[in-house]
């Protein structure tokens, strides 16, 4: 499995009629995570777990790839990296589950990038047998949550004050989920 994740690719041109490739990360995608994430301003920065404009953090990503634990997906476009999403697996009684976090360039945003991504990630997961995948998503962030529902994930509830940005406020977090083993259904 390992392997055929390795060799995983999608080529997908965007609204913007941007071609992007979809793929997993490699050791020399490093300093063009890193750089991704220093064209973010501070208003995306507050959301995020982990402190991306670190260039300690890309490093310790980078020297801990383990693909059974993390799993990050990348777009490039050109010669930079455009988005980031992550499959984080859980385990013991959690172990059927993953969460899922992304992150697009501004200049990539709103022209379906973040659809390829997501659906690039739920494709892994089926493969993988996992159950469902989880997203926690700030609650004010009335359109990513759209998006997510449009893919297929559904809100599951809402967490009062339950993320913590550095300066001590707090923020509302709505959790989605996508369950993997429904049946997929088309209208027509």
């Amino acid at each position: 499995m390992k392997k055929r994740i390795k060799q995983f690719r999608e080529f997908v041109t965007l609204s913007n009629y941007k071609k992007v490739i979809i793929r997993p990360t490699i050791d020399k995608d490093k300093e063009m995570v890193y750089e991704l994430f220093q064209r973010a301003d501070e208003s995306d920065m507050i959301f995020l777990k982990d402190k991306v404009k670190n260039r300690e953090t890309v490093e310790r990503w980078y020297s801990e790839i383990d693909f059974s634990k993390v799993l990050p997906i990348i777009a490039q476009y050109e010669d930079k990296i455009v988005g980031n999403t992550t499959l984080h697996f859980m385990t013991k009684s959690k172990r059927h589950m993953a969460e899922i976090r992304i992150f697009l360039d501004k200049e990539f945003r709103g022209i379906g990038l973040g659809s390829y991504l997501v659906k690039s990630q739920i494709k892994i997961a089926k493969e993988l047998g996992l159950k469902f995948i989880i997203a926690e998503i700030i609650s004010e962030h009335y359109k990513l949550i759209k998006s997510f529902r449009k893919l297929g994930f559904s809100r599951k509830c809402d967490l009062e004050d339950y993320f913590m940005t550095e300066s001590g406020d707090t923020y509302d977090v709505t959790i989605m989920m996508y369950d993997l083993q429904k049946k997929e259904s088309f209208e027509f």
